[in-house]
């Protein structure tokens, strides 16, 4: 009698099964990998856009006596929309709480970031 080497084609069915479960995990956690690298690296942008017009605010350079300020940036080959909103706190004088919203610049885009700080206000004294 003689013997046969080789696979059968169940054996290589089979073999093809495996490969294509396992090439397919391989693709889903590769396609999970980039998009969580981009949702990183938005929500990255969008807390560096937070923090720079937020010291702006605190500086000065933006006009934040009104309630609110909006305005777009530039940031990561991308273009950013922001909100400062501004309350006084009641108790202390002087003091308002600044808070930055950021999103993308499209469409019902979600905020990715939001930021909150002090300012200090200061009036002019009046001369007598």
């Amino acid at each position: 009698m003689m013997r046969q080497s080789g696979l059968s084609l169940l054996e290589v069915m089979i073999a093809l099964l495996v490969l294509t479960l396992v090439l397919g995990g391989v693709v889903h956690a590769v396609g999970a990998y980039a998009a969580n690298q981009q949702r990183m690296r938005d929500t990255v942008l969008a807390q560096w856009v937070a923090m720079n017009r937020l010291t702006e605010a605190r500086l000065g350079l933006l006009v934040t006596d009104v309630t609110h300020v909006n305005g777009s940036d530039r940031m990561g080959r991308q273009s950013w929309q922001w909100t400062i909103h501004r309350d006084a706190i009641a108790k202390t004088e002087g003091l308002a709480q600044l808070a930055v919203e950021v999103r993308p610049d499209r469409p019902d885009a979600p905020v990715l970031h939001r930021m909150s700080g002090l300012r200090f206000i200061v009036k002019p004294e009046k001369a007598d």
